[in-house]
């Protein structure tokens, strides 16, 4: 069993650092000419250094390079930092998001519903200003170089179901990730950057389901009338939490369900601080509206009440900040946003290799269904642990045996052990939320 389990990870490991690279390496053109620097050793010198020593500089690449068995200089592995190596590394990580292992992780019966709940966020790297011309920032905002990931996460398979990357001054309400993922089923989180009418319609035409919280200027209406809606009137005579069905847009009139929830007096009075301290910056007033809506959370869905009530509709849209957990260790750990003043075809090729370093890092982890929230994977933890085995990863895909199977075996015994989130009484995780109530 563990055999067959290990050899087929081995063997997608090098497919995609192997067989994929190299027959990349000549439809890139990074392949010219018979060189020792092949394409793979080229990927696996970059992947697994900056996967082990996310800011390693180009000795390092090169040291790896020479444990790979090709001596190269630090110059001469400038001069293949070229747009051909680009095309090769951003193909393979094109390759590797479509490979990724697709298999149900949470518990058997758990949220069983859905086929899949994507989760959808995103969030901006600053670059140095010479890199402006790749990626233009927001000059707004101080940032006229950025990039902008823009991920939508599977909670139910635990992976990466689509990453695109845009500049920074790209609105993510063009973002179409979730129109594309959309089927039957399916269920859509994603916050107010996300928020447009038309997307909702889609998904509702598509048979999939969402959950957003409510940009409070859109209109709502009653869907019986089709009556404007006050939703301040509404929610200031209303209880403390509600569901009432509405009506969304004045001329779409998308049935859904307008779900709220009042906060309590602390949380509101810090929202009211941020939401004045952003107004003063910008040089506007908040309106007493905007203000009393603060005290308020207010969602909009479409999933049917016998499949989720209010509680649980809010409950499971707690499950969106798993994307900011990633994103978190993305930045912190893998230091995605650390980038040093370096011309466009040095940062291409190392953004990319990042990524695909990431790609691997979440390969390694298809190991991991879980059965009860015990079982539950730390990422910080499991990042640690497989920096810590890069260098023989890569020892282990330069052997012809099986060498590497043995090593993610090792690598897989290492994860269970030491790689588990601990527990929590005070503060439970929210599967362990939705496990107790029974989702």
């Amino acid at each position: 069993m563990f055999e067959t389990k290990y050899s087929r990870q081995s063997q997608r490991l090098e497919a995609i650092l192997g067989k994929s690279a190299e027959a990349l390496g000549g439809v890139s053109g990074f392949v010219q000419r018979k060189s020792k620097l092949t394409a793979v050793v080229f990927v696996q010198a970059l992947v697994l250094t900056w996967l082990e020593k996310p800011t390693g500089s180009l000795t390092d690449v090169a040291q790896s390079c020479s444990e790979l068995g090709v001596d190269i200089s630090v110059p001469g592995l400038q001069q293949r930092l070229t747009t051909a190596a680009v095309a090769l590394l951003k193909g393979l990580f094109q390759i590797g998001l479509q490979q990724l292992p697709q298999l149900r992780r949470l518990p058997s019966g758990v949220l069983s519903r859905f086929e899949a709940i994507y989760l959808l966020d995103s969030t901006t790297l600053t670059l140095p200003e010479p890199l402006k011309g790749l990626f233009p920032g927001q000059d707004y905002k101080g940032s006229r170089a950025a990039a902008k990931i823009q991920l939508s996460f599977d909670y139910v398979q635990g992976t990466i179901a689509a990453l695109d990357v845009v500049g920074g001054c790209e609105a993510d309400q063009n973002c179409q990730q979730h129109v594309h993922l959309a089927r039957p089923a399916t269920l859509h989180l994603f916050d107010l950057g996300f928020f447009k009418q038309q997307v909702f319609e889609t998904l509702a035409q598509a048979g999939a389901y969402f959950i957003s919280r409510l940009q409070t200027q859109t209109g709502v209406y009653d869907p019986l009338s089709a009556a404007a809606i006050d939703l301040e009137a509404l929610l200031a005579r209303a209880p403390t939490q509600g569901d009432v069905d509405v009506a969304l847009g004045r001329v779409s009139q998308l049935s859904v369900r307008l779900i709220f929830q009042k906060l309590p007096a602390d949380v509101v009075a810090e929202r009211r601080r941020q939401a004045k301290r952003k107004a003063q910056h910008k040089g506007y007033t908040c309106s007493a509206r905007h203000l009393n809506l603060l005290a308020w959370s207010v969602f909009i869905t479409n999933v049917p009440r016998d499949w989720l009530s209010a509680t649980e509709v809010m409950l499971l849209y707690r499950v969106r900040w798993q994307v900011e957990l990633i994103f978190k260790l993305w930045k912190s750990q893998a230091k995605l946003d650390v980038i040093a003043n370096c011309g466009p075809l040095r940062f291409l090729c190392q953004f990319y290799a990042r990524l695909l370093a990431l790609l691997v890092f979440h390969w390694l982890l298809d190991d991991f269904s879980v059965d009860d929230p015990a079982t539950e994977l730390s990422l910080p933890k499991a990042f640690a642990i497989i920096q810590r085995y890069a260098a023989r990863l890569r020892s282990a895909l330069a052997q012809p045996d099986q060498r590497l199977a043995a090593v993610l075996e090792t690598l897989q015994r290492d994860l269970h052990r030491l790689a588990l989130k601990q527990k929590r009484r005070k503060s439970p995780s929210t599967l362990a939320r939705i496990l107790a109530a029974g989702l």
